[in-house]
């Protein structure tokens, strides 16, 4: 007695299911470095902004000015 039995199905069910964990987890590495590197540039900006502050020289507050509208994306 023979019995035959289809698993292409099955098999691109096993195909999907291991190609969304593997996204899933590209997505979740991805998010970790995102926040990684906004925790890295919000203490880079804060220390632009604290200079900006202390300086005394408006040249010294213009570059850095520029700089941190440059990192912000801002044009003010």
């Amino acid at each position: 007695m023979l019995v035959f039995q289809d698993i292409t199905e099955k098999t691109k069910l096993v195909e999907t299911m291991q190609r969304n964990q593997k996204l899933e987890s590209l997505g979740l590495l991805a998010g970790g470095i995102a926040h990684d590197f906004n925790n890295l540039m919000g203490g880079i900006f804060g220390y632009i902004d604290l200079a900006i502050e202390e300086s005394t020289e408006n040249r010294v507050k213009q570059y850095l000015t520029k700089a941190m509208q440059q990192s912000t994306g801002r044009a003010d």
